[in-house]
């Protein structure tokens, strides 16, 4: 193989992982490929990649798993009477997606 296609068979490998870094990198390719620039080794590009993916898992484990900033936490209407007006006498003791009771 020679040229720039042992690289684009890199980007058409990498783009189920991570299309957002596969697409940057066949714009970049193709420019320099345009230019008649030497194509990149591809030695680099794969560690180019793999730090690309170890920040990216850093990244996703470093934020909460699930975002339930707008969660139900069951049947709400528990502190309602019968004409829907607050029950204030009583007592919910359900656990919000925050940690604290309310």
């Amino acid at each position: 193989m020679q040229g720039f296609r042992p690289h684009y068979d890199f980007v058409q490998a990498i783009k189920p992982i991570s299309s957002s870094f596969a697409g940057a990198l066949e714009v970049d390719l193709i420019r320099k490929e345009r230019k008649d620039e030497a194509a990149p080794s591809i030695i680099n590009l794969i560690k180019e990649f793999k730090e690309h993916y170890r920040m990216q898992q850093v990244a996703s484990s470093a934020t909460p798993a699930n975002n339930s900033a707008f969660a139900t936490l069951g049947n709400s209407n528990s502190n309602l009477d019968s004409n829907g007006n607050s029950n204030s006498n009583s007592k919910w003791n359900k656990i919000c997606v925050c940690g604290l009771k309310h």
